[in-house]
């Protein structure tokens, strides 16, 4: 299963529904953070995530085999990322961790490349809800997304804490059942108003931000200041100004 099939499912009645709760979430989020670099990996939906963010530039990273469809900015593996350590202000990972087969991999390249106190948005799809419980019966599916592993948001606070990652913020969304039927998630609306409640942690999708930490190295005074200070409150310091005799 790749971003291919997940692009396509996004076209289809419940990707749609879910898109739409997506990109208002973001469309919150991301007009809060700033600087010159936001990075995600190619598909045909990446401009409708990341087009609300007022970071400057915007780069996609593809393979060779997306270059003809997709069109990114940089050819390069995704668990490799061609760029310099602290180099990038935001990363957006939609649905991507789900679908790798080393999401830790991942999720460390992405670490990397962040600029100190720099972001990270992750979307994912939760095991703990519905869509969790509808996939345990359909996870040997060809259809998407229900291959993908569902990775809870609790292990993606816990990859992230072991590398120093503070999380800032996790919405959940989409409270709905996974239908195919347009007509009837529209009719079941109304279960949205269930995000009131979204520290239940219940919602089919979750969005998390997360912000690069760094540890200040503190400075080791050197034991002769301390001592010198200590003799220097007493004491003349000696000197040899008039040399020795």
């Amino acid at each position: 299963m790749s971003h291919y099939d997940l692009d396509k499912w996004y076209q289809e009645p419940l990707g749609s529904s879910l898109l739409e709760l997506e990109k208002r979430c973001l469309e919150d989020i991301l007009p809060g953070f700033f600087g010159n670099y936001l990075l995600q990996p190619a598909s045909m939906f990446a401009s409708s995530h990341s087009s609300v963010s007022p970071i400057y530039h915007s780069i996609t990273i593809g393979s060779q085999h997306d270059k003809a469809e997709f069109k990114p900015t940089v050819v390069g593996d995704i668990l490799e990322l061609p760029f310099f350590h602290d180099s990038i202000d935001l990363v957006l990972l939609p649905h991507v961790l789900e679908f790798q087969a080393k999401p830790q991999q991942l999720l460390a390249e992405a670490y990397r490349v962040l600029k100190p106190q720099g972001h990270l948005v992750i979307l994912g799809f939760n095991p703990l809800s519905s869509w969790g419980i509808w996939r345990m019966w359909r996870r040997f599916s060809k259809q998407c997304p229900w291959p993908g592993k569902f990775i809870s948001a609790d292990k993606v606070r816990h990859w992230l804490k072991q590398m120093n990652a503070q999380t800032v913020e996790t919405r959940y969304i989409f409270y709905r059942p996974p239908l195919k039927n347009l007509k009837l998630l529209q009719n079941l609306m109304f279960m949205e108003y269930l995000s009131r409640f979204s520290w239940l942690g219940f919602g089919a999708a979750y969005v998390l931000v997360a912000q690069k930490q760094v540890i200040p190295l503190k400075p080791i005074r050197a034991p002769w200041r301390q001592r010198q200070v200590a003799i220097g409150k007493g004491f003349a310091e000696p000197t040899i100004r008039g040399g020795i005799k």
